[in-house]
């Protein structure tokens, strides 16, 4: 707990890294698992050299990855309790994240942190999905979003935000 760690000689600085620390490690595990199967299933199911098209979309998925930790983060150190930020992190991803995107527009609710994070790997039949509802309506609008470059670097900004959020609440919080 952070009150042991604390007691143990560790800062609230040292705590906040280490969770950090920690995320990263975590995060880079998960990327290079996903690269691999990547990689091994792209060979089988296609030419090797396919196996290594769109590189640039792991980067991404590590960006997401590290997001989706530091959110939890930053929600466990709110909440004081590990399964209350299990159950917070589930609410915001679920019920508020649901009742945001239908009561703001599209434009806007493109930018909170949990559609950022979400957005950052691209839906993988997005334009076989276009491409209906061209058929269905040929004056239909279709909103093509932000960029992904832009869509990382709002989402590093979210997570050095979450960051210095939870270093923020834990220096000032009473453990």
């Amino acid at each position: 707990t952070q009150k042991q760690n604390v007691i143990d000689g560790l800062s609230r600085s040292q705590i906040i890294l280490a969770k950090f620390y920690l995320i990263l490690v975590l995060s880079v595990l998960i990327t290079l698992y996903i690269l691999l199967i990547g990689i091994v299933f792209g060979s089988i199911y296609s030419s090797f050299s396919n196996a290594f098209a769109e590189l640039e979309l792991v980067f991404y998925f590590f960006i997401q990855t590290v997001g989706f930790l530091t959110l939890a983060m930053v929600l466990g150190i709110l909440l004081k309790k590990s399964a209350l930020g299990v159950l917070a992190f589930l609410i915001c991803f679920t019920f508020l994240g649901l009742i945001l995107e239908n009561s703001l527009d599209e434009a806007i609710a493109q930018w909170l942190p949990v559609n950022m994070f979400s957005d950052l790997t691209p839906f993988p039949f997005y334009d076989d999905v276009v491409n209906m509802q061209r058929m269905a309506d040929p004056n239909v609008e279709i909103s093509y979003g932000i960029t992904p470059w832009i869509k990382g670097v709002v989402s590093i900004l979210y997570i050095a935000g979450f960051v210095w959020l939870s270093h923020f609440v834990l220096r000032k919080r009473d453990l």
